[in-house]
């Protein structure tokens, strides 16, 4: 989507739309048939030192990592190239995004409560065997009829995750070598070149970590909470 900002847009838009209906359904029957909790589980208290590291890890992404303020300016730029609009729609637009990650952000809290809390089941750490193991723990709850509905869910936040960092961080990574360089825009070509070696750089992190979804969420988490301060700056 290097250099097509519309079609981009129109895109995360239907995105988020479908992905906010479908996860709110999803929520509403799980919290319908309550806590799937074993009678012997102990629940276990987050006020330890590993807790508190997971909390600090957490905090990296919530509701979305910090560059996302970065990313957000970056395609309001390229917005108004396309059709000029006023700061309050930029600062719109922010909000909007912000508020519909923190609601999000609690509605698949509760969707994790209600449905993998304390259910007796091992969680899979490699990601394939992750998202099976979840579809069919919202089967079993829910019904087997949300196994489509379940896995639009899980697909529509990945694709979108995967537009939102390839196109953003892209975008953030050339703003800065356009300064470097003096010029006055950067090119569709150069663009998409920085798409390619986001991409592939992403894909090269997932092969390293192969297997260990816990070990690369907590190093991406971590990462994105310690160096916020840097991006804050």
């Amino acid at each position: 989507m290097s250099g097509r900002y519309r079609a981009l847009d129109r895109v995360s838009k239907i995105i988020i739309v479908t992905l906010s209906i479908a996860t709110l359904v999803a929520a509403g029957i799980a919290m319908s048939r309550g806590m799937q909790m074993q009678p012997d589980f102990i629940e276990p208290t987050p006020w330890t030192l590993a807790g508190l590291g997971f909390l600090i890890a957490l905090m990296g992404w919530m509701p979305a990592p910090i560059e996302i303020s970065a990313i957000n300016s970056l395609w309001v730029t390229e917005k108004q190239r396309i059709r000029p609009s006023g700061y309050r729609d930029g600062i719109f637009d922010f909000n909007v995004g912000y508020i519909a990650s923190a609601v999000l952000a609690l509605v698949f809290l509760a969707l994790g409560a209600f449905v993998q809390y304390g259910n007796g089941e091992a969680v899979q750490m490699a990601g394939g065997k992750y998202i099976g193991q979840l579809i069919n723990m919202y089967a079993v709850t829910i019904g087997g009829w949300s196994r489509p509905l379940v896995a639009f869910i899980a697909f529509a936040c990945m694709y979108g995750t995967t537009i939102t960092v390839v196109d953003g961080y892209a975008r953030a990574i050339a703003e800065p070598v356009r300064l470097l360089r003096g010029r006055d825009k950067t090119g569709n070509a150069e663009l998409f070149a920085w798409n390619i070696w986001v991409a592939g750089s992403g894909l090269a992190v997932i092969f390293w970590f192969d297997g260990a979804m816990a070990e690369l969420l907590k190093f991406a988490m971590i990462a994105a909470f310690v160096s916020a301060p840097c991006l804050r700056g």
